[in-house]
Parts: structure tokens; C-alpha cells; sequence
């Protein structure tokens, strides 16, 4: 069986709502162009921390060039869903 393949959109939601849910958020503060620093008022340990919980969450590991190029949900999605 072949699985359809998900859209963009489908997979900027499920960034949205693990994000969501491991900041403990509400999903309406969250669309692809939030940015985890100046929107979400993450310091840098805390982004590295939720790309890494991201990581997990997607079986998609990152080098630290891939990881630092991660600003905002659609950079997220762009680099762990392509």
C-alpha cells in the first residue's frame, strides 16, 4: 500500500502542534512564520533544545549548520519534512 504523500500545509500543522504541545502553548499563537526566538521568547539553549526534541520527534537528525539555519515553524518543516 501506498502512502499518499502529505502536503506542506499538513506538515507545517504537525510541527505546530508538537511545538504546541511540548512549549505547552496554545496553537493559536503558532503559523509557519513564528519565529522561535523573537516570537516564542526561546533563548538559544532552548531552541537547540526544541530542534533536538524535533529531531526525535521527526527520525531526522541534523549537523549543526542544518540545525542553526532553523528560525521560524517553516524552517522546521522545510529542513526535518522536506
Amino acid at each position: 500500500m501506498v502512502m499518499p504523500k502529505l502536503s506542506n500545509a499538513v506538515k507545517e500543522q504537525r510541527i505546530i502542534d508538537f511545538i504546541a504541545w511540548e512549549l505547552n502553548i496554545p496553537i493559536s499563537k503558532l503559523n509557519p512564520n513564528t519565529d522561535f526566538v523573537d516570537d516564542l521568547c526561546l533563548d538559544p539553549i532552548d531552541r537547540d533544545l526544541l530542534i533536538a526534541k524535533l529531531e526525535n520527534h521527526t527520525g531526522v537528525y541534523l549537523n549543526q549548520e542544518e540545525a542553526a539555519r532553523i528560525a521560524t515553524v517553516r524552517d522546521a518543516r522545510r529542513v526535518l519534512l522536506a
